[in-house]
């Protein structure tokens, strides 16, 4: 699940009775007639539960989906998840000054999310060898990237660097030969096979 960090402190009637957070996907006990996280009337049915406000036994069995309390828990503001970070505890999120400034509709939280261009991701040649990079930041990355392979590395070359670094190499890289030995070699094997493919038919 995505961190979510609200603008304002939410009203206690948006607060799960078990969990005692947002509503994530809010279900109400048909038995009971109260309302639940999804995953939280789950566990609590699993594990032969009462439910906390009035002690009946919890039943997965009859749950319908609260679709107006979501709709009211879609309207409400959120930082990005990219605007904000773990804090010294680990246990709530604060809003980072170097990430993403937005603030956005929970409910349409994805539409902006999925192409934020702060969002934190690994380079695509250093992987973890590299520190994680914001989308915005992977170009201007790329050109001081260090662990660029070469072009032949799927023929044994170990070669990394930067990009001029590797343009400078792959001119004289031992592997290329090989690529040019296998290369010619298919040229030579191709119109042999295709003169004995026209015999086989005759």
């Amino acid at each position: 699940m995505k961190p979510t960090k609200f603008t304002e402190k939410s009203s206690t009637s948006l607060c799960c009775p078990v969990c005692k957070r947002v509503f994530c996907e809010p279900v109400i006990s048909v038995k009971c007639g109260h309302t639940f996280c999804k995953r939280c009337i789950l566990q609590l049915a699993e594990d032969n539960g009462n439910c906390p406000l009035d002690n009946v036994l919890c039943d997965s069995s009859t749950l319908v989906p609260n679709r107006a309390l979501m709709a009211q828990i879609d309207d409400l503001s959120i930082h990005c998840c990219h605007g904000i970070k773990s804090n010294d505890n680990g246990d709530t999120w604060e809003v980072d000054s170097e990430g993403c400034p937005e603030i956005i509709k929970y409910g349409k939280r994805d539409e902006h999310e999925s192409s934020c261009q702060f969002e934190l991701v690994q380079c695509t040649y250093g992987g973890k060898l590299c520190n994680s990079i914001r989308k915005s930041e992977l170009d201007r990355h790329f050109k001081n990237c260090t662990h660029i392979p070469c072009p032949f590395n799927e023929f044994g070359c170990t070669f990394r660097g930067t990009q001029s670094a590797v343009d400078s190499h792959k001119g004289n890289c031992s592997c290329s030969s090989e690529l040019h030995i296998q290369t010619v070699t298919m040229t030579q094997v191709v119109p042999h096979l295709t003169l004995l493919l026209l015999c086989l038919e005759f």
